[in-house]
């Protein structure tokens, strides 16, 4: 899920929300098969294989594996290990802060 080969993170999956509110909407994943090269898009009782690069629009919780090989490299350098996007507006036009419309990050 992840094309580039110099970071010590790599991408296995996400979740979307799709709706005007938290409260209501509508959740899918799309994961990393257990192979690693198969990718997977769920939707409520469906499963679905996806091609990719496809990015998601709002990630709402993001999931990362540790690169081992590359992680040794890259742990000296700070700059180099990903870190959450800037703020971004929420559904209200505000400046997002701690609500619930930042994506949250997981490292496996």
């Amino acid at each position: 899920m992840h094309d580039s080969q110099n970071v010590p993170y790599k991408l296995l999956g996400y979740i979307e929300h799709l709706g005007d509110s938290m409260s209501s909407g509508h959740y899918t994943s799309t994961m990393c098969g257990f192979d690693g090269k198969t990718v997977y898009k769920f939707d409520d009782d469906s499963r679905h294989l996806v091609h990719f690069p496809i990015k998601p629009i709002e990630p709402y919780i993001l999931f990362y594996s540790c690169n081992k090989q590359k992680s040794s490299n890259h742990l000296a350098s700070k700059s180099s290990i990903p870190t959450p996007p800037a703020k971004r507006r929420n559904f209200n036009g505000n400046s997002s802060g701690n609500n619930l419309s930042s994506p949250m990050y997981f490292f496996i």
